[in-house]
C-alpha cells in the first residue's frame, strides 16, 4: 500500500466508509453463497468478507478486477498480480510471511 498513489488509498477508505453506511441502510448484507443471485434480484448489494474486501482492494489498485468471494482466491489473485507487477519495487517488496501453528504445551 505504501507506493499506491495517496489518492487510490483514498479511494480505497472512502469505499470502505460508503460500504459501512450501507451497511446500516440495508443496502449492503452479507451471505455466504448466494450474492450473485441476490444482486439481480434485489435493490442491495450482497457479498460476503472476501467480496468486500475485494471491491476495496480494487479501488486501490491492488486488483485488477471485481474480485471474488472466495478468500482463498482473493489472496492468491492479489499476490500474483502483485508478483507479476512491471514495476521492481513492487515486484521485491511482495513477501509472504509463513507461521508454523505450534500446540499448546500442558
Amino acid at each position: 500500500m505504501e507506493l499506491k498513489p495517496p489518492e487510490r488509498v483514498l479511494a480505497m477508505h472512502q469505499y470502505f466508509l460508503d460500504l459501512h453506511l450501507r451497511s446500516h441502510r440495508n443496502k449492503a448484507n452479507y451471505t455466504v453463497v448466494l450474492a450473485p443471485l441476490f444482486n439481480m434480484m434485489s435493490g442491495s448489494s450482497y457479498g460476503n468478507c472476501a467480496w468486500w474486501t475485494a471491491q476495496g482492494l480494487r479501488q486501490a489498485g491492488l486488483l485488477p478486477y471485481s474480485g471474488t468471494m472466495i478468500p482463498k482466491a482473493l489472496w492468491i489473485d492479489m499476490y500474483e498480480h502483485l508478483k507479476c507487477s512491471q514495476q521492481e519495487d513492487i515486484v521485491n517488496n511482495v513477501n509472504v510471511v509463513y507461521y508454523k501453528y505450534v500446540l499448546e504445551l500442558e
